[in-house]
């Protein structure tokens, strides 16, 4: 699977149905949860953190879908003891409206709000931001400008993880796809965002055409790449 194919994903129609998306964005949740999406992501805070005195940090995370990162990085930090101040954004507000159900339940204080990352910079003044499975959704042209937005919003690191292109990923997702959702728009946009998705080469240009300098970047089973920029000591 050499080119790139982006094709339309099905949960990205404005018009699709409140209870198929909270459907798909569930099933979605679940295969987070079986690729630990949540866990790469705390073990690059906790590495950033691990000699601080300071036991508070506050967190964006971007393109939030369903809420479903916070919950376990609340669990995780918790556990550290540490506290967080916890914010999420993303462009569709139904995704907001079901990830303030699940932050709610879980128990979860979390601050969200409507926001489109191409459209205008990030607030700045977060500890950390992360961002996941997002990348992908992007056109090639657009995506050193994201980079740009979601650096320029952390004060220390920035987080990213998003899947990887190639024949085998496209394979697991197409199984993991039917095996962990019953969402049939899952089943239809999984394989999709693998098609979609970036090598390491290409993310690696991107980040530099954003100018990110001495990222780090790591490939993870199944399927996904974590790319960790820090912001330079001034």
């Amino acid at each position: 699977m050499q080119e790139r194919m982006v094709l339309p994903e099905l949960m990205d129609d404005p018009n699709l149905e409140f209870s198929a998306h909270r459907q798909a964005l569930q099933g979605l949740a679940r295969i987070n949860a079986w690729t630990s999406s949540a866990d790469l992501i705390w073990e690059a805070i906790r590495s950033n953190i691990a000699k601080e005195s300071k036991k508070h940090f506050s967190i964006l995370d971007v393109a939030t879908g369903s809420g479903d990162l916070f919950p376990r990085l609340q669990q995780k930090a918790t556990r550290a003891g540490i506290q967080l101040t916890l914010a999420g954004c993303d462009v569709s507000e139904q995704a907001l409206q079901i990830a303030r159900q699940r932050a709610e339940t879980a128990g979860v204080k979390v601050d969200f709000w409507k926001h489109d990352l191409l459209a205008s910079p990030l607030p700045d003044s977060f500890d950390f931001v992360c961002c996941s499975q997002f990348l992908h959704h992007l056109e090639s042209e657009t995506v050193p400008l994201a980079l740009q937005h979601l650096a320029g919003a952390t004060e220390r690191r920035l987080i990213l993880v998003d899947l990887m292109r190639s024949r085998l990923n496209y394979g697991l997702v197409w199984f993991a796809c039917r095996a962990l959702s019953r969402s049939p728009i899952v089943h239809v946009d999984g394989p999709r965002s693998i098609r979609a998705a970036w090598t390491t080469k290409e993310i690696t240009e991107h980040a530099q055409s954003a100018g990110l300098k001495e990222i780090r970047l790591s490939t993870h089973f199944p399927c996904r790449f974590r790319l960790v920029w820090d912001r330079p000591v001034t």
